[in-house]
């Protein structure tokens, strides 16, 4: 069975919200489970319209390096101390290598709140993030975030990274706006400084990459997307957050609320820096056989990204 492209024009009706930043860690862990495996299909992606965007002025430097906010040291904020304790490298329960980072933390501020929402950590190698979701170790308990402390209190607890190599790990931890940084450290894991992004010129760009037919846990048929993904903007996007994905099949939007063994749940959700190109696996429930219509646009805006016919034959 073929899946093919075909070209479609870029307007389109505003849809609703699909996701949102605060509940994205709640869906992610109902899309982490496995599946079955799917006959991957050939794919053609002819016609394929895509647009990129760039958020900073046109008179802007383009030699300007956007990159420096990685070598340069931030100036730390003082209303939260984190510190890093210890590190070590352990292994996951699938065999996958995980920084294990003990932080302790102390609410230095005038109200009392959690990690959680004083706090946004970040571990990142080669400019994309390292995620923490889907790690299984012992002493590693994402719930201790949740634990309020009134101000002047302390909390230790350990946090589990999955790693992409033995390069270098920058961890940055920030309040939720990332107007203020809290901690700015790199860990020497042996394998050097990794690669650096280059944001020079670079705009936000999403294409299809590939697409084939799978199965979910549930033996329902699902059209497989990988999208290749390109931050040209001034920050650090993730592609759940940044953009909206829409599918439809006879006009009716199909759920990517799926679980399959083929697609990597993390993917839409991790963070990558400017300059930085990442392919993002999403998968959605199809109703029949039928050509679908792919439409990626920017949240809160009309601004196409992507607009794409797949024809299944």
């Amino acid at each position: 069975m073929n899946v093919t492209t075909g070209r479609r024009g870029r307007a389109g009706r505003y849809g609703g919200l699909k996701r949102i930043p605060l509940l994205c860690l709640m869906i992610c862990f109902l899309l982490t489970g496995c599946g079955q495996d799917g006959k991957k299909d050939d794919v053609s992606t002819e016609g394929q319209t895509s647009t990129g965007s760039k958020t900073s002025s046109e008179s802007k430097d383009p030699t300007e390096d956007k990159t420096s906010e990685t070598t340069e040291k931030k100036e730390i904020a003082t209303d939260q101390l984190v510190k890093i304790l210890s590190h070590s490298v352990e292994k996951n329960y699938d065999g996958r290598d995980v920084l294990v980072i003990e932080y302790e933390w102390k609410n230095q501020g005038k109200d009392t709140t959690s990690f959680m929402i004083a706090c946004n950590d970040t571990v990142y190698q080669n400019g994309i993030e390292c995620p923490s979701i889907g790690v299984k170790i012992d002493g590693v308990d994402d719930k201790k975030k949740l634990e309020d402390l009134k101000p002047d209190a302390v909390l230790k607890f350990k946090v589990g990274y999955i790693l992409q190599d033995k390069t270098n790990a920058s961890v940055e931890i920030c309040n939720l706006r990332g107007t203020k940084v809290y901690l700015d450290e790199v860990i020497d894991l042996g394998g050097g400084e990794g690669k650096k992004p280059d944001a020079a010129n670079v705009k936000t760009s999403i294409t299809l990459k590939e697409s084939f037919l799978s199965k979910d846990t549930e033996g329902n048929t699902v059209l497989v997307i990988r999208y290749e993904f390109t931050n040209g903007e001034d920050s650090p996007k993730a592609f759940s957050t940044f953009v909206q994905d829409e599918v439809y099949q006879n006009g009716v939007q199909c759920s990517n609320l799926v679980t399959c063994a083929q697609v990597d749940a993390n993917t839409p959700l991790v963070k990558i820096k400017p300059g930085v190109t990442f392919i993002v696996e999403e998968a959605y429930r199809l109703s029949d056989l039928s050509e679908v219509l792919v439409k990626v646009k920017k949240v809160f805006s009309e601004e196409s990204m992507l607009s794409v016919k797949i024809k299944i034959e």
